[in-house]
């Protein structure tokens, strides 16, 4: 008997040779609507609330259809766009996937699920908004972005030749 795969066994077309869910997910266009209030996608509150509240495959996803929509690509049918639908941080309308560009804050039943030390976390973060939270960079107001931030280096690590 020959080693498989079976020559007999063998897909007659392409198509026929792939699952169901191993289907290609449908191309969606971004568009990015403004808003006026709440926190650039990139921005650490995102990263660290919105991430423990939904998930961070959720906000990949959401910071992916951003970027998408910044630069006019489209994107491919995110996983979690479910969970951002039900959120309200997307719309969509046909194949267009709707972002505003502004993030806003947990509401209070949001957080209230948070655990205890994000709870902790997300309310010094409201009592104190002009003080950058433990470990974080400093910067002005809201707009606590990573993106500027440059930590310092270890000594004992060695730098890339």
């Amino acid at each position: 008997m020959p080693c498989p795969p079976y020559a007999s066994l063998a897909a007659s077309t392409p198509d026929e040779a792939l699952r169901p869910t191993a289907s290609r997910r449908p191309l969606y266009v971004v568009e990015i609507s403004e808003g006026h209030r709440g926190f650039l996608p990139t921005d650490l509150y995102v990263r660290r609330f919105w991430s423990a509240h939904l998930g961070i495959e959720a906000v990949t996803d959401l910071l992916r259809i951003v970027q998408a929509g910044r630069q006019g690509n489209a994107v491919r049918r995110p996983l979690s766009l479910p969970l951002l639908l039900a959120a309200g941080l997307v719309h969509v309308e046909g194949n267009v996937i709707v972002v505003v560009d502004r993030i806003p804050k947990l509401d209070s039943t949001a957080v209230g699920r948070l655990p205890v030390a994000l709870r902790k976390a997300h309310h010094q973060w409201q009592q104190k908004p002009s003080a950058p939270p433990n470990g974080s960079p400093g910067s002005n107001g809201q707009r606590r972005n990573l993106t500027g931030h440059k930590s310092g280096r270890n000594p004992k690590v060695r730098s890339p030749r």
